[in-house]
């Protein structure tokens, strides 16, 4: 190929005009391949967990858990012809523990007992506590999804909210009841917003 100081300025022309035509092609390609880039960015994007997401994740995945425990519980006594006379939960809240006991039908004499005591890190309910005291009691493996549930991420009527080490009870009543000191508050209330969810069995 000739080097371009021995091209005559017909060659030279002929040369410019290819190259600016290759530049525009490629400068074509490139832009349609960012916009390609760009759109699977984006995509991407909407599917990036953010703190939001995995909140509602995690609570999701508690919801599912607790409901579990539920059906858990009537599952094994079912199953195990376990009457409502045989059985007895004893739930100290304040203590957050849950003893299950299983008695002589005609005695009422302990045959067996399981005890699930929460960990002060996490939240205590009571029907995730009862599928693992009543598990312990008939000798059976406890689930990991049992022992290592999320902590709620949301408040709900019916929790039990710690607020600057007080205790306050989430019910649909006024704010004006929480200020006249019955521990009781709003989902919409700063106890609710600020406070630590530490009981969700919502009994």
């Amino acid at each position: 190929m000739k080097e371009l100081h021995e091209m005559y300025y017909a060659e030279l022309s002929e040369r410019v005009e290819e190259t600016i035509q290759a530049i525009r092609r490629r400068a074509y390609e490139e832009g349609y391949q960012h916009g390609k880039d760009d759109a699977k960015l984006r995509e991407i994007s909407e599917t990036i967990l953010t703190p939001e997401k995995l909140a509602k994740l995690d609570q999701k995945k508690r919801d599912e858990i607790v409901a579990k425990a539920k059906s858990d519980v009537y599952d094994l006594l079912k199953e195990r012809q376990i009457s409502a006379d045989e059985m007895e939960f004893i739930t100290d809240q304040k203590r957050r523990v849950v003893v299950a006991k299983i008695k002589h039908l005609f005695s009422g004499f302990t045959l067996t007992e399981g005890i699930a005591k929460c960990n002060p890190d996490d939240c205590f309910n009571v029907h995730i506590g009862k599928a693992i005291a009543l598990r312990r009691a008939l000798g059976l493996a406890i689930p990991s999804y049992y022992l290592n549930a999320p902590n709620p991420t949301e408040v709900r009527n019916y929790d039990s909210v710690d607020y600057k080490g007080v205790i306050y009870t989430i019910t649909p009543t006024s704010e004006k009841d929480m200020r006249y000191g019955n521990n009781q508050a709003q989902v919409t209330s700063i106890v609710a917003l600020d406070g630590e969810v530490i009981d969700d069995s919502r009994e």
